[in-house]
């Protein structure tokens, strides 16, 4: 017959201490013996109580949980850094609540309001707002971006990837392997991504004397599969005569699309038009034609997000910068190959 549930109160006079070291016994603060804590857990183990977790967040505005906002949670490096995320917090002894927006402004808007209502320690969001508004939060919590960097007054640390480097190396590269009709196939989103991806693309052209016709930048719609998207697009730029001979897709999944869109009209891989894709993803390496593409290091991302926002909420120092800038790697693949 299992025992009735006690209070702290009855804990304590079990044991023969106060409330408030019973408290601290179980809080882990204070001063009390070695004697004291085993004392106190064992009457804690035999009577079999739990601490009231929600009275004790209220008390103190905290609930010693983590919570992680992203876009598309289906897309591969969204969820590949995630994972990451809520296996470093795992191991802190923090639950992480993981909030996925559709890529929806709106709805980011709630799940802030919703992180901050379950009392959060702190948020690593991955935003697909053009401003954040700091008077989404009513306590003041440190707040990590990653990736996409929206304006704000908070000035907010921020762990991206060199978005524009990515795309001068793919762009140079099919340069290089004699591509003169360069489509650029690039997602809609916050500017500073688009701006700086887009830019390296021009820099690349710009730095070959090679002309910008603003009808190579195609640009896709969030909320559409970017696989049978990029077909879509590519099928639609194809049949109004336009020339082609290389593609720097937005992500693997549009090179995918792409490849199948050209092929479609009779176009090989890589021998008439070459594609570079963009996150390294798991499907880069199994299509045929292997996919060249851009490495992001989303494990690294998020093992420097989790610090800065570990050691914010403990109120550590540390040398992690503000604006932090992961480097990136071209992979080159059978889709860019002479």
């Amino acid at each position: 017959m299992s025992k009735p549930k006690i209070s702290m109160k009855e804990i304590a006079k079990i044991a023969g201490v106060s409330t408030a070291t019973v408290s601290n016994v179980i809080n882990k603060t204070g001063r009390y013996s070695e004697e004291t804590s085993i004392l106190v857990n064992s009457v804690i183990k035999e009577y079999n109580y739990v601490a009231n977790s929600a009275a004790k967040s209220l008390r103190i505005s905290s609930s010693h949980t983590i919570g992680v906002i992203l876009p598309n949670i289906i897309n591969y490096y969204f969820a590949h850094i995630t994972t990451m995320i809520e296996s470093y917090f795992y191991e802190k002894g923090y639950p992480v609540f993981i909030c996925n927006t559709a890529n929806d402004p709106e709805q980011e808007k709630e799940y802030f309001k919703l992180l901050d209502q379950q009392l959060v320690d702190g948020i690593i969001c991955i935003s697909c707002q053009k401003m954040f508004d700091s008077n989404l939060i009513s306590r003041k919590i440190p707040i990590v971006l990653i990736d996409r960097n929206p304006v704000n007054t908070m000035n907010l640390p921020i762990i991206r990837s060199d978005e524009w480097t990515a795309t001068y190396q793919a762009t140079q590269l099919l340069i290089k392997k004699g591509c003169k009709d360069i489509i650029y196939l690039n997602s809609r989103g916050l500017k500073d991504i688009v701006s700086d991806r887009e830019q390296g693309y021009l820099d690349a052209l710009s730095d070959n004397n090679i002309v910008y016709n603003r009808n190579k930048v195609i640009k896709m719609q969030k909320t559409t599969s970017s696989v049978g998207q990029a077909s879509d697009l590519i099928l639609e730029y194809l049949d109004k005569g336009q020339n082609v001979d290389g593609v720097i897709c937005a992500s693997d999944n549009a090179a995918i699309g792409t490849i199948a869109g050209l092929r479609k009209r009779g176009f090989r891989v890589p021998e008439d038009v070459k594609v570079t894709g963009f996150d390294n993803t798991f499907q880069s390496e199994i299509t045929s034609p292997t996919l060249t593409t851009i490495e992001r290091y989303p494990e690294l991302m998020a093992k420097i997000a989790s610090q800065k926002l570990y050691d914010l909420i403990k109120g550590v120092d540390n040398d992690i910068k503000d604006d932090v800038v992961c480097s990136i790697k071209l992979i080159e693949r059978e889709s860019t190959k002479d």
